[in-house]
Formats: C-alpha cells, structure tokens, sequence
C-alpha cells in the first residue's frame, strides 16, 4: 500500500515496488546512545515472514553446500513459496543466527535492519542469484563484526549476482553501524561475464550521530579517497559512466545515481525522514524536502537517545505536526491515524494522485524491533533484540539475548 500525503500530489514512482514503500530503520550510534550502546532497529512494514527461527551455527565440512531459496522473506505467503535457486559452498563456521522475514541478528551481537528503495529497471539483474535476505542470512552467518558483514555480503553478492531490487541495509555491532547500500549490475551481467554483480557501498556512520531511512536511497558523494568511512564494489563507476548517468570528474553520488527521483511534490519518503531527525534533534530546524531532496546522512541528536526513543517514534503519526494523522478529516470521529490505502479508480474524479501521509507507525506492520549491542557485555547478553509483532504503536516489545537457542 502506498499512504503518502494528506492530500499532498503524489505521482507513483513506475519503477518501484510496493515494498520500497515498506520499512523505516534508525540507527545511532555509542556517542549518540545514553548508554554508550550501538542501536540498531525496523519496522517491517507489509506481509513478510514473522516468523523467528533460530538456526545454530556450527562447523563445516569441506564441500558442504548453502542452498539459496528466492524470496525468503515472503516465506508466509502462500502464494510466493520461496523456490530454490542454486548453491554456493558453506563456510568453515558459522554463527548461531535469528532468521525471520529480514534476518536480524546473529550471536556475536551482529544486527541489521533494512529498507527497500528498487531503484532504476536498467540496473536489474535477472540472472542475480541472491536477494537481500539470502545477504543477511549468509553475513549474519559468517561475520563478527558488522564492517566483515558488510565486506563478506558485497563479495557474495558482485561473485553470484544480486537479483533483488535496491536495498539499505543498517549494519551494526558492539562499537559501530555501517549503512550498506546495494543494487544489481544490469541485465547484461550473467555468472559467466566476469563483471562484479553488484554494485555497492557502504558508509560508517558517525558515532555521535543517528541515521534513518524511508525506502529512498541514502548515501550520496563516495569519498573515494576516505577507506576508512566508505567501501564499495569493484568498478562502481564503469556501468553508471557506461549508461550516461556520470560523468567523469562529476562527484559520485550513489543515491542520485542508482536511485534517482525526478518528481517534484512527493513526501512519502523524505517525510518519515524528516520527522526522525526532527524529533531527535529539533535544534536543527531542519526544512521540509520533498523526495527529490536528501537530508544530510545522519545528525547529531540534541539530547541522546535510548530504548525509549526509539520505541517511542515507532509509535509516531506525525503527532503535533501539519501532517497529523490523528486529526485530519478521515481520522474522526476517534482520532483514528490507520488511513486505508484507496485505489485510483475510487478516487473523486480531479484528485486521482491525491493520497494519505505516511507515517512511520504503520498498521500493515508485520513486525518491528529496537536492539542494542553492548561492548561492555559478554555476546550471549550483551546483544539484545526488543520484538514487537504487528503495528508498532500497539505491540508489547519482548527481549531477546542474542545467546538464547530456542
């Protein structure tokens, strides 16, 4: 469903799916937190799997292999049965790991959170055999520190090809959050081409400061020069220089690049954006954009941030705002925020591209969790992961220790 603005323009993005309309994950990191933890947290925002599975790590014998199942994510769908697709070789070891619709969280207090942006048809892959939960299983799996995450799915994906559609993925561990991005290689590329499938980066984020994202694209001019705060895939620059959308000597910005949005008057991204860092830091007085304009990557909170907070704007209609969901004219009698999706076709004739804002507490949620991992604690406890099933605003978040095995 697709809930934008209280009648604000919108005009549909053609080559994006429903589900980049779909999560709203937040980040901050030790310098931001009250407590010196590394937060890491999702909403996950439409029918996917809310199912928690604890699958255990283990060793490996040489020549066992992972097989890939396409797409996981929607595995509680019973029309989008998750259907195998290939086999790579398993590793030597792997972590015991918490497998639901977006794998979370792994025992050496690894934790992702993700959102979905699609971006452009001409960088899909067809032939791409992993999809971004298959990157998530299989980094949670072998990685201990959310920088290995991040480098071990990039390799997995340029070696075997991303089919997906363009994703962000929030990295974190027990010292800091990586904000990893990925896209395909185009449809030209086959497991036999000998170009890397996929393109990507990644970009630390400040440890003093907090990140969101709203299914748009994240991270804009790679600092090429700058290999401790930026990683990215082999070659990124040649298929995008290649098609026309750089030029060299141009700065390279990823988001504008692989993701660009081209229509004035839409909110249903930059909103949810705008709102978080408004909330965490009100000093900014930061502008309302519109989607084919980008906040800065991450702020400084005014004050530091906890649990709370955080569970606190997953609860959040744009309260007090403009935008409130709670008293506009399809809210009363009650104040009801949740705004059924309407179709085109149901719409008064003159106000077809009129919609709902989007806020970020979602009814169609299917679950949402706020996680900390603390340095200061051994693994087993030290990684905590709060679950809430259904709509955040409504749940009863429970915690998991990363070293629980059933």
């Amino acid at each position: 469903g697709k809930l934008f603005g209280s009648f604000i323009l919108v005009v549909a993005f053609v080559l994006t799916a429903t589900s980049a309309f779909a999560c709203t994950p937040i980040a901050a990191g030790t310098g931001a937190t009250v407590d010196g933890s590394v937060i890491v947290a999702h909403t996950c925002d439409g029918w996917y799997d809310n199912r928690i599975q604890i699958v255990p790590g283990g060793d490996h014998p040489e020549g066992e292999m992972v097989e890939i199942y396409v797409d996981p994510c929607l595995a509680t769908r019973p029309n989008r049965v998750p259907q195998k697709v290939g086999e790579i070789p398993q590793a030597a070891h792997t972590n015991t790991y918490f497998h639901i619709g977006y794998p979370f969280m792994n025992d050496k207090q690894v934790i992702i959170g993700e959102h979905t942006w699609t971006g452009r048809q001409e960088a899909s892959s067809p032939q791409g055999m992993l999809y971004i939960a298959n990157l998530e299983q299989l980094g949670l799996q072998r990685a201990s520190t959310a920088k290995e995450a991040v480098q071990i799915m990039g390799a997995l994906a340029e070696q075997y090809g991303y089919g997906d559609g363009g994703e962000t993925l929030l990295v974190g561990d027990t010292k800091e959050v990586w904000v990893f991005e990925v896209c395909g290689a185009g449809p030209l590329w086959t497991p036999d081409s000998g170009l890397p499938g996929a393109h990507w980066v990644a970009q630390r984020l400040p440890d003093d400061e907090v990140f969101v994202g709203a299914n748009r694209a994240r991270i804009g001019v790679i600092d090429f020069e700058d290999t401790e705060n930026f990683m990215w895939s082999t070659d990124i620059t040649a298929f995008p220089k290649l098609m026309g959308w750089w030029t060299e000597g141009e700065d390279f910005h990823y988001a504008n690049i692989f993701h660009p949005i081209t229509t004035p008057g839409t909110f249903g991204l930059s909103r949810r954006e705008w709102r978080v860092f408004d909330l965490v830091a009100p000093s900014l007085e930061l502008p309302i954009l519109d989607d084919t304009t980008h906040y800065p990557f991450s702020v400084k909170p005014d004050e530091k941030v906890s649990i709370q907070t955080i569970i606190d704007i997953y609860s959040d209609h744009l309260e007090g705002t403009p935008y409130d969901l709670t008293t506009d004219a399809a809210s009363a009698p009650f104040g009801n925020p949740n705004h059924w999706p309407v179709q085109r076709a149901q719409k008064p004739e003159g106000r077809e591209a009129l919609n709902w804002e989007r806020a970020i507490a979602m009814f169609r949620c299917s679950y949402s969790f706020v996680s900390q991992s603390r340095a200061w604690l051994p693994d087993p406890v030290g990684g905590v992961l709060w679950f809430g099933e259904d709509a955040p605003d409504t749940t009863v978040y429970v915690p998991i220790y990363c070293g629980v095995t059933e």
